[in-house]
This record gives structure tokens, sequence and C-alpha cells, in this order.
């Protein structure tokens, strides 16, 4: 009675653990198959993790590439700034030398014009020059050997006039005797010579050396007065009012030298306003 009783029962918990089994093995299999979707999820993730760390870096790189292009674009604007900078002054410079450059060659043709304005009158002057007969030699003037005769031969030919034995002699005595007490009397005649070939600067300066000599010098008033003319021949007034006043001072030795100062004077005075 009792195993008929639990029979049931057994067969009831029979049917319910083949349920569970099938309820069991149905939930195993979704299991698996949730587990496998998660497997290939993870991978899928795994892979989209590693394609976005490389696309982050290569995102990275390609930032930092911009930035060093922006910097570089930067850069570059820069130097292209400063390059066109060093362009104007070059071209400034270029201006500036090109209108030295045409100043200089202004220049240039303005003295190559007054060269060849030089050069014209030159050949001019050769070419009268080659037409003119050649001068004749200077004459051959004795020169005595003896002191004496050697003055009174200079004396002579500045009594003659002969201005030019007067020079040679003049010059020769001077060198012989450098040292002789009638120099005053050879510089004397030798600015003669010199006034009368119209040399007046060279006359000067031989009367001047007369003046050296002093108030002893026999040459001295004539010397003055000589020296008065030259100095009015080259346009100088005031040393020939000067040398010619000094005559004055000299009346006593010669009245003849002192009535020529007078005349020379007034005549300078004419000249001279």
């Amino acid at each position: 009675m009792r195993v008929q009783r639990a029979l049931p029962i057994l067969l009831l918990l029979t049917a319910c653990a083949t349920v569970k089994r099938e309820e069991f093995q149905s939930l195993k299999g979704s299991h698996d198959v949730l587990r496998q979707r998660h497997e290939t999820l993870q991978a899928e993730t795994d892979k989209l993790k590693i394609d976005l760390s490389t696309t982050r870096e290569r995102l990275d790189n390609a930032l930092r590439a911009n930035a060093d292009a922006k910097e570089n674009l930067l850069n570059a604007g820069a130097q292209a700034a400063r390059l066109e900078g060093r362009i104007e002054e070059l071209a400034q410079s270029d201006e500036e030398g090109r209108r030295q450059l045409d100043i200089q060659r202004a220049n240039l043709e303005v003295q190559i014009q007054e060269l060849d304005k030089q050069l014209k009158e030159l050949s001019v002057k050769m070419n009268d020059l080659a037409s003119k007969p050649p001068p004749p030699p200077p004459p051959t003037v004795p020169v005595p050997a003896d002191k004496s005769a050697h003055f009174a031969a200079l004396e002579r030919a500045n009594d003659l006039r002969d201005w030019a034995a007067v020079r040679i002699l003049a010059s020769e005595y001077a060198g012989r005797y450098p040292t002789d007490d009638k120099l005053d009397g050879v510089y004397f005649y030798r600015g003669n010579a010199e006034a009368a070939l119209g040399q007046h600067p060279t006359a000067i300066g031989e009367y001047s050396k007369v003046m050296k000599s002093g108030a002893k010098s026999l040459y001295l008033t004539r010397a003055l007065l000589a020296l008065g003319e030259s100095y009015a021949a080259v346009g100088n007034c005031a040393d020939a009012k000067t040398a010619l006043g000094m005559v004055e001072k000299q009346r006593g030795r010669s009245e003849a030298v002192s009535r020529d100062a007078k005349a020379a004077l007034a005549k300078l005075g004419a000249k001279c306003k």
C-alpha cells in the first residue's frame, strides 16, 4: 500500500528530474553560446583596443608632425621675411651704387674732356715748337782766371747790358769765391740781368741778398731802388713802397739814386692807388 502511494511521487520526481536535466542542458548550451559570444566580443574588443591605440599613436604622430610643420612654416615665414628685407636692402644699396657710379662716370667724362683739351693744346704747342727753328746756343763767355779781372769783366758786361754774359760771369764768380767781400756786387749785377730779362721774382731774391750785407755795401742804395721797381713789376705795391721809401734814408750816398727813387715812388703812387 505504501509502495503504491510512493510510486506516483517517485514518478513525479523522476519526471521533474528529467525536466530539470533538460533545462540544465538547455541552460548549459545557452551558457556556452553566451560564453563563446563573450569570448568573440572580448577578442573583438581587444582588437578594437589595439586599433584604437594604433590610431591614437598615428594621431599623436600626425599632431606632432603638424606641430613641427607649423613651426617649420613659421620659421620659413620668418626666414622669408628676413630674405625679403635683405633683398630690399640690397636693392637700395644697388640703387645707391648705381647713383655713385653715374656720378663717378660723369666726373670721369669731365676729366677726360679736360685731358683731351689739354692734349690738343699741348699738341698745338708741340707743332708750333716743331715749326720754329731751334734757339741758338748760349753764347760762350770767356771767364778770366784772375779774380780781379773776373769782377771787372762782370762790371763791363753789366755796363754793356750783356745780360747773358752777366748771368754766366756772376754765377761763376759766386761759385769760385763764395766768401768774397764783393759778392754783394755780384748779386746786384745778377739781379739787374734777371730784371732786364723779365725774371723779377728771381731779381727780387738777388737784390734781397745785397740787403743782407747791410749799410756797408756800396750797392745797397741802387739795390733798394731796383728792388722797389721789381716789386712794382710783380704788383706788390706795399713792399715796393717800403723799398723805395728806404732809399730816402740813403740819400747822402747818391742824389741821383734818390731822385730816381722819388720818380719811381710817384710812378708807383699813380699805379697803386
